[in-house]
């Protein structure tokens, strides 16, 4: 059995709050955006070097052709992003009737062991 003294309990409810806020940011949609942008930029401002550097002088860069078509790839890929990761949305496993599988009681009776 543990005993805690009121600084430990204090500073472990603190921890436990603390760690509880940072599990609701980092699960939040504001995260996921960032992160989705943050990789747009990085996919975006890499295109662009690669793009470029057939027309900057010397050996800073790979000299490369590169079509306009990646930036097309790359804005594409933004959006796909941000349609397939949605935080909070509802998924469920339909038939092709359209029925939910979760109102089947053939599938209840596999809920596990009573």
């Amino acid at each position: 059995m543990f005993s805690n003294t009121a600084y430990e309990t204090l500073y472990q409810i603190l921890g436990l709050e603390l760690h509880a806020k940072f599990i609701e940011v980092i699960t939040g949609e504001g995260f996921f955006k960032g992160l989705i942008l943050l990789i747009f930029g990085l996919g975006f401002f890499m295109t662009t070097v690669k793009f470029i550097s057939r027309y900057v002088p010397g050996s800073l860069v790979e000299r490369r052709h590169l079509p306009l078509s990646k930036f097309v790839k790359v804005i594409a890929c933004l959006f796909l992003g941000f349609a397939i990761l949605r935080v909070g949305t509802n998924a469920s496993v339909v038939d092709y009737q359209g029925k939910n599988w979760a109102d089947n009681p053939e599938l209840r009776r596999f809920d596990g062991p009573r």
